[in-house]
C-alpha cells in the first residue's frame, strides 16, 4: 500500500501527511478516495479495515470513498487520467480495472 500512496503523492502533488491527515477539503478528499480505490483494487488481500488503518480512516469511510471514486472515475476524464497515472507509476498496465 505504501507504493500506491507514494504514487498518489507523486501524481497529485500532495504529501502523505496531507492525504492521511484530518483535512477534508474537496481536492484532498477526492485524492484520498482515489488512493483508497487503487488500494482496494490492486493490493491483493487487503481489507477495508487494513486500508483504513493505513490511511487513518474507519473502514466504512474506505467503502464510501471507493464508491465515490468509482462514480467520479466514470464521469470525470481528469480523474481518469489521474487514476491511470497512478496505475502507470506503480506498474499496472492495461485498461482501467
Amino acid at each position: 500500500m505504501t507504493d500506491v500512496l507514494s504514487a498518489v503523492c507523486m501524481v497529485s502533488g500532495l504529501d502523505r501527511e496531507t492525504i492521511c491527515g484530518p483535512r477534508g477539503a474537496p481536492t484532498v478528499a477526492s485524492t484520498r478516495q482515489l488512493a483508497m480505490l487503487v488500494m482496494r483494487r490492486h493490493c491483493a488481500a487487503r481489507s477495508t479495515p487494513e486500508i483504513g488503518r493505513f490511511l487513518s480512516r474507519d473502514h466504512t469511510t474506505v467503502i464510501s470513498g471507493c464508491r465515490s471514486a468509482e462514480r467520479r472515475l466514470a464521469e470525470d476524464p481528469e480523474y481518469q487520467d489521474l487514476y491511470e497515472a497512478v496505475r502507470e507509476y506503480i506498474g499496472i498496465e492495461g485498461a482501467a480495472a
